[in-house]
């Protein structure tokens, strides 16, 4: 529980935010951290993008133009695009060995040889719509264009080989939720031996609290599977018939739904066929609704390729089809009435704080320990942007916006926090939380609670109850 506030107004929040991005800017892109982040990742640059939008969009637009450096001749973007002269981080280029192990990695930029949710289209269209120069926008954009739909291209065509409109991921990181409750079943039937795992030295229990970390056994999974890619060459072709975990995952195939719709409208900015976007995303989502929903626990559920079936869990990245608008209007309801459940949106004292990243009241959840229940602005941010277009849900999109400004003004802009007492956890001046506070606080949202941004908060027990119109 913090003693003291971060900040004392909204308007000082945004300064630190502000502050957190110029100081970790390294010239070309944003870390997501300093310390345990020094590279540049695939998600966390799309939304540092998107909150650079409204004030600096060359800055935002170069912050994607950077990253897509590590594009892979396939279209494959990778989940890291390692910097150079720095080696503290496991697994790094050395372990990945993408150019040697496959011929679509580039040369002369080293990456790793996995992805992540495909965010970037919903970036790129977002700095442009917020760009006044309309010269450099358009040039930004046919220059986006190309490397948005080979991308996009890669995913169907790799990722989705019955055509059905749903990728799979292979690793659990590329879900971005590393550890979530949601992978134990997969990860269990793992029967690893020593000669199984290659040797590692882990970077991210130097610095931090190990129990806020993933444990030991689960990164000698996740180093197992790195290494069976490696091995393969990085073909999906001969991973589809060797990987154990083959995973049509939620908010993978929610952020592409919205990405091509997104990449749709700046083909049609720039005179390029809108249709085949349109379509894909139509077909993905139709594949969602009647595949990935289940009627009885009234959420969506990853699909388990290997296995023929659903997994059964209860997380936060269930309800991220909101955030393309995927969700029927009666699902939606359902959906909602979960999040503003004990469940989700935190302890009977803290109501502000929505919504934990998965269930409080599953055997699994853990309030400290990363994606096994802690609450990260950006899942709740994609949520509670779906759920604005959902109008008979304001109140519950008004509960989720309120936790993004709260939070960093209780704690900081931290990677994560404790959904119980709303303590920030994990590394501290995380880009991507201070962007899309940056991104909510420029678009003037704080005047949908009330909130005056320039008054002074003077403690704890004002912010709880900020913008709180209960």
């Amino acid at each position: 529980m913090p003693l003291e506030l971060e900040y004392h107004s909204l308007a000082e929040a945004a300064e630190g935010a502000q502050r957190i991005l110029d100081d970790n800017w390294q010239g070309t892109h944003t870390l997501p951290a300093q310390g345990l982040y020094p590279h540049a990742w695939s998600w966390d640059s799309a939304f540092i993008a998107i909150g650079r939008a409204r004030t600096a969009p060359e800055r935002g637009a170069e912050e994607l133009r950077n990253y897509f450096r590590g594009q892979w001749a396939n279209g494959m973007c990778p989940h890291i695009v390692f910097a150079k002269n720095n080696t503290d981080y496991t697994p790094g280029p050395e372990f990945w060995q993408s150019a040697f192990r496959s011929d679509d990695a580039p040369d002369d930029v080293e990456t790793s040889g996995l992805i992540q949710p495909p965010i970037h289209a919903c970036a790129a269209l977002h700095v442009a719509r917020h760009w006044d120069d309309e010269t450099a926008r358009d040039d930004f954009l046919r220059e986006m264009y190309p490397k948005l739909r080979a991308w996009h291209d890669y995913l169907y065509r790799e990722r989705d080989p019955i055509g059905e409109g749903l990728i799979y991921i292979r690793h659990p990181w590329e879900s971005g939720r590393d550890n979530s409750p949601v992978w134990d079943q997969l990860l269990s039937r793992f029967d690893l031996k020593p000669i199984d795992v290659p040797q590692y030295q882990r970077a991210d229990c130097t610095d931090w609290k190990s129990a806020g970390r993933p444990s030991d056994a689960e990164y000698d999974a996740y180093m197992f599977l790195a290494e069976q890619a490696k091995r393969e060459g990085y073909r999906e072709r001969s991973l589809q018939r060797v990987c154990p975990f083959l995973v049509q995952d939620l908010l993978s195939n929610t952020v592409l739904v919205q990405a091509e719709l997104d990449l749709a409208e700046i083909a049609r900015m720039i005179g390029e066929d809108v249709d085949g976007h349109q379509g894909r995303a139509d077909k993905t989502a139709e594949a969602m609704r009647r595949k990935l929903w289940d009627d009885q626990l009234r959420t969506f559920l990853p699909y388990d390729v290997q296995q023929g079936r659903r997994l059964h869990t209860h997380e936060l990245g269930g309800f991220t089809p909101l955030f393309a608008r995927i969700p029927t209007d009666e699902q939606a309801g359902q959906i909602a009435e979960q999040i503003e459940s004990k469940a989700y949106s935190g302890s009977c004292h803290y109501r502000s704080f929505a919504a934990a990243g998965y269930s409080r009241i599953e055997p699994g959840y853990q309030a400290r320990n990363y994606w096994r229940g802690p609450l990260w602005i950006n899942i709740n941010w994609l949520i509670y942007r779906g759920l604005i277009d959902y109008e008979q849900h304001e109140e519950l999109s008004k509960r989720l916006l309120r936790s993004i400004y709260v939070l960093p003004v209780l704690g900081g802009f931290r990677e994560h926090y404790n959904p119980e007492n709303g303590e920030g956890q994990g590394a501290e001046n995380f880009s991507w939380s201070a962007a899309l506070f940056l991104e909510e606080y420029h678009s003037g949202s704080y005047e949908r609670l009330g909130i005056d941004p320039h008054a002074e908060i003077p403690d704890f027990q004002t912010a709880l109850g900020l913008g709180n119109q209960d």
